[in-house]
């Protein structure tokens, strides 16, 4: 399933500090996209909006042309994880069980993937 995640016009702002200022940009399924620049110019929040932590002050985030903001969580879950550098695990999880619960959206309460599916 190749998608389309398109960002059109996107802006932010901290209070009255505008972050992130008409941000427009398309990203095609199965190619690398790269967001550079130096710390402090909105990379981390741009990536909270797509991902829904913030709601944009104006714009749209859509995936294969449907905006974002009227999923509800589990199907938004469906087709995007994000997973932040500052994150800290306090268990003791593999990485491979850690990339499993990005799985969640897609299992049934309690249930647990099959090895064929890992």
């Amino acid at each position: 399933m190749v998608m389309q995640l398109t960002v059109d016009h996107l802006s932010f702002c901290y209070g009255a500090r505008p972050i992130i200022q008409d941000v427009s940009f398309q990203a095609q399924g199965g190619k690398i996209l790269g967001i550079i620049g130096p710390n402090g110019s909105g990379k981390s929040t741009l990536l909270k909006l797509i991902s829904r932590v913030l709601v944009p002050a104006h714009g749209r985030i859509q995936v294969d042309g449907e905006d974002t903001s009227q999923w509800n969580p589990r199907q938004l879950a469906r087709v995007m994880a994000v997973v932040p550098q500052d994150t800290q695990i306090y268990f003791d999880f593999t990485a491979d069980e850690i990339v499993e619960m990005g799985r969640s959206p897609y299992l049934g309460r309690f249930q647990a993937m099959s090895p064929r599916e890992r």
